[in-house]
């Protein structure tokens, strides 16, 4: 299977096991698929306003609805327009030895909303270069306060915790 139709297979993949995800959450839950799961998309994913982003992301949500494999529909998430990417294919058996990944995906994340995968999809970033210049975790919230200021510390030391408890993190350095 070539790189496109990885990348719209595991769109439908993650539209199938995480409910009216929106597209603030397909780009993370790529993220984390490729950074963390080791998922070999190919995207090269730079920090931006709500996290990590490679519009490269957006082109596979596109191909998979030419293709048929999900529908992209408005929403109002609390009085916010968003989309919900809903899956009307099935790939999952195709991807079968992604299939734990994306398991651990919907079980750690399929309950977030746009905020949520914001903080840690940014917290995990940060976590790569904390791990590559050996800042301390203090050192690591702060940073992540700085890019996020919107966020409260405590709000982010409780989500760093809790990517360390369930493995994010240490999964997200080793090579």
């Amino acid at each position: 299977m070539d790189k496109s139709q990885l990348r719209s297979n595991v769109v439908c993949a993650v539209a199938n096991k995480i409910s009216g995800i929106g597209k603030t959450g397909m780009m993370k839950s790529m993220y984390f698929l490729q950074q963390v799961y080791k998922v070999p998309l190919g995207y090269d994913f730079d920090i931006y306003n709500y996290g990590p982003y490679d519009e490269d992301v957006l082109v596979a949500v596109d191909s998979a609805k030419r293709e048929k494999l999900i529908d992209v529909r408005p929403k109002n998430y609390n009085g916010f327009m968003g989309y919900e990417i809903v899956a009307k294919g099935d790939t999952i058996s195709e991807l079968s030895v992604y299939v734990d990944a994306l398991d651990e995906i919907s079980q750690n994340f399929g309950k977030y909303h746009a905020k949520d995968w914001e903080l840690a999809s940014t917290i995990v970033y940060l976590y790569m270069a904390y791990h590559e210049n050996g800042w301390d975790m203090e050192e690591l919230d702060e940073n992540v306060r700085r890019i996020k200021p919107h966020f409260a510390l405590q709000d982010i030391k409780a989500e760093r915790k809790r990517l360390e408890e369930i493995g994010v993190l240490c999964k997200a350095v080793v090579i």
